[in-house]
Parts: structure tokens; sequence; C-alpha cells
């Protein structure tokens, strides 16, 4: 910590964000649970969160948003890699160019 990791980051992403129909930064704590992640994500992609979207998880819905855009999405200071493998489903990986799932 504190080599300047997101500092860098924010820097490329502010460059960047333009060049996508849809752009979030979301921070991730440590102690942050994947249901309460999901919903930081929906929130973020303006997806309103609560009884409209009981009956379909909030991957599903998430994926459906991102359907057809072009997206950047930031997910700042991950302490589990576990955390990508339980929400991943939610992004599409078909003809995005997105980087290789971490080992």
């Amino acid at each position: 910590g504190g080599v300047g990791k997101t500092t860098l980051v924010h820097h490329v992403y502010k460059a960047v964000k333009t060049n996508f129909n849809i752009s979030a930064w979301i921070t991730v704590s440590s102690s942050c649970q994947v249901e309460d992640l999901l919903k930081k994500i929906a929130s973020e992609l303006g997806i309103p969160v609560g009884a409209s979207n009981e009956n379909r998880s909030l991957v599903e819905v998430i994926h459906n948003r991102l359907q057809g855009s072009k997206y950047v999405l930031i997910l700042d200071d991950v302490w589990n890699v576990d955390a990508w493998f339980k929400i991943r489903n939610a992004f599409h990986t078909v003809g995005t160019g997105r980087f290789p799932t971490p080992p």
C-alpha cells in the first residue's frame, strides 16, 4: 500500500472514460460482501436497487445493463480475488477486449 497505484489508475481512468458508453469507479472495502459489492456496482451504473429487481439477481441485472455497451469499470482496493470470481458473470467476456482472469 501507499505506492500510488490508485492515483495512477485514477489518472488513466479519467483520461479514457470518455471513450466508453458506461464508466464507473467502485472502491471495494476489505469487509465488503459480494451482495453489497453488486449493489454498489448496480448503483454506480444507475440501476435502481430494491423491490423492482427482487425477481432477478443483481448479476443478471448488471449483465443486461451492460449488454451491447462499451464500458470501463474499475474495482479499486479489492482485498480478495474470490470477490472477482463471485461477480465476474455480471460482465460480458465475448468481444470486450477484457483482461484475462487473474490466476
